[in-house]
């Protein structure tokens, strides 16, 4: 409709084609949404020129695509640019910066440059708390993935604190926030604490999905799972349905499959 109204180059068209990318994007169909970010990108910077909130737009949205292919090097690159546009375009103290310095700490982080993504983690968060205040809950989300990040690095005592904070901020409502505190003091060997947030979590987590369903898997020795409960390792890799670790762990059980607590929340802008 709008390449009729408009004709083929127009702005929004452009648009239509970012909202078609991100539309497949969370269907699953990466190479699709690629195609159709990557064409709003060059409509977006035929109409606009080089330097414009929209195709800085179109930058994040290329670099979140790169990171969920595991194409780290180009997410980064793609992120590295739409920051410093957006850092030229707006005010120091911009939410749209602090949303880069996270997507930018993601695609470090899953590129193995831990250090550095520290420092983007940390960046976001001083934007964020100055443009919404310490207890809002896009704070909560980047206090989540900072913790998760301290975890990697082993540094547990700032991981503790981080998502400590994120559950608070939260009213012990997100349950993945949650299990990642419980699965930090897992790593501790502080399983009572452990079993506590991986309850708290359970229960967040049957609020919104459901109760537990049973199974009879023969060989298994756990004896449910939840239904729709799931953690994110890395963008391109299947979710992983999540097993019942406060049992598991206050029974004295291993794990039948390795925990993924990595729920991050990449920012996806689409106009």
């Amino acid at each position: 409709m709008r390449k009729v109204l408009y004709g083929d180059r127009h702005p929004n068209v452009a648009a239509s084609l970012s909202n078609l990318g991100s539309v497949h994007s969370e269907m699953g169909d990466l190479v699709t949404a690629r195609d159709f970010f990557q064409r709003s990108y060059v409509l977006r910077e035929e109409n606009y020129g080089e330097r414009h909130p929209h195709v800085a737009d179109s930058l994040s949205n290329l670099g979140i695509l790169h990171n969920k292919i595991c194409s780290h090097k180009e997410a980064i690159q793609y992120h590295e640019r739409a920051l410093e546009m957006r850092k030229k375009l707006f005010f120091e103290d911009h939410g749209l910066i602090a949303d880069s310095y996270n997507n930018l700490a993601l695609a470090y982080q899953f590129a193995g440059q831990l250090e550095k993504a520290k420092e983007c983690f940390q960046s976001a968060l001083h934007i964020r708390e100055k443009v919404s205040g310490k207890d809002h809950p896009a704070v909560a989300a980047l206090l989540n993935n900072l913790g998760v990040l301290y975890m990697e690095l082993e540094e547990m005592e700032k991981s503790k604190a981080a998502l400590h904070s994120a559950v608070e901020i939260s009213m012990h409502r997100v349950g993945s926030y949650l299990f990642n505190l419980g699965f930090v003091y897992h790593c501790c060997q502080e399983f009572d604490k452990a079993a506590e947030y991986f309850d708290a979590a359970e229960d967040t987590q049957i609020t919104c999905y459901g109760q537990w369903m049973e199974h009879d898997d023969e060989g298994s020795n756990q004896d449910a799972k939840l239904e729709g409960f799931i953690a994110v390792d890395k963008p391109g890799q299947h979710l992983k349905p999540m097993h019942r670790y406060s049992y598991m762990v206050a029974h004295g059980y291993s794990p039948v499959v390795d925990p993924f607590p990595l729920e991050r929340y990449p920012i996806t802008i689409s106009t």
